[in-house]
């Protein structure tokens, strides 16, 4: 059994999973043994390159039919025997301590869970912004203490309680498949730590709201959140955000024109969220 197992489910990026691997070998702590399993759902033999260069013994390549990111992290667990496991973004990199901070606190602590944040090159908070205190999380404040990155766990946890297959990239509700996870754990009774110090690189996500990718992005995230809020009657959180968007609206119309169809396509993310049942095959 190895300590850790680092999944990357991947698709489309080769660049990135370069940097990834290398990000592992330079930051892996001395006498820790470890897996890294790339789930490649490419098409084409886009990785061969990187894997081979990447000159790791540990690297086992699994080539697989289907598309969607949590089915992927899913598929990429089953296959893992570490003791615990982590699931970095294939255009993430690991910085300097990330991983001797998580291995820390999961085993002086015995936490079933540790999360942390994600930065961009500058230091600055990517994807959401975090809280800058530690905390062990509740059902009321593991928002923005939380990202799905930065998850190390123990192994049989994500083996007992997986993603869920219809929330996330390559799904209609194509986001929020950590939050649905966190806030399982959380009310089976399980201990998540969250620190801010276990911080792994990840680019921004959103930088042009005017973009047609970003706009994209804005309904197939908020599809997720729409969907997420139902499964676990959410109802405040959902008309919270559904509100706050329905109030920016008429000020982009006035005076952020070049953001209006980004808020427009949140509303109509939500609302679709909420209506559009997961497909059965998801």
């Amino acid at each position: 059994m190895y300590d850790l197992s680092i999944v990357i489910p991947t698709i489309g990026r080769e660049k990135e999973v370069r940097l990834l691997l290398q990000s592992i070998s330079d930051t892996i702590p001395d006498k820790l043994s470890y897996e890294i399993i790339v789930v490649d759902q490419n098409a084409d033999d886009l990785l061969l390159s990187a894997i081979h260069d990447a000159n790791n013994s540990t690297v086992k390549h699994c080539k697989v039919p289907f598309r969607g990111l949590s089915k992927a992290k899913n598929y990429g667990a089953n296959q893992a025997s570490g003791r615990y496991i982590c699931f970095p973004d294939d255009d993430c990199r690991m910085l300097g301590n990330s991983i001797e901070t998580a291995l820390n606190l999961l085993n002086t602590h015995q936490y079933d869970m540790v999360t942390g944040r994600c930065a961009d090159e500058a230091g600055n908070d990517s994807i959401l912004r975090f809280h800058t205190s530690s905390a062990e999380l509740t059902i009321d404040n593991f928002e923005g203490r939380m990202v799905e990155p930065a998850i190390f766990a123990r192994r049989e946890l994500m083996l007992e309680y997986c993603f869920d297959e219809t929330l996330g990239v390559g799904t209609f509700h194509g986001a929020e498949e950590g939050f649905d996870l966190i806030y399982r754990l959380l009310k089976a009774g399980k201990r998540i730590f969250y620190s801010p110090d276990l911080c792994l690189y990840h680019p921004q996500v959103i930088l042009d709201k005017s973009a047609p990718k970003s706009i994209l992005r804005a309904f197939t995230y908020r599809c997720g959140l729409g969907r997420v809020c139902v499964k676990h009657k959410l109802y405040r959180k959902l008309f919270k955000r559904l509100f706050a968007v329905l109030l920016f609206i008429p000020f982009c119309a006035v005076f952020r024109r070049n953001s209006l169809r980004f808020y427009l396509a949140e509303m109509l993310g939500i609302l679709s969220g909420v209506i559009v049942k997961p497909k059965p095959n998801e």
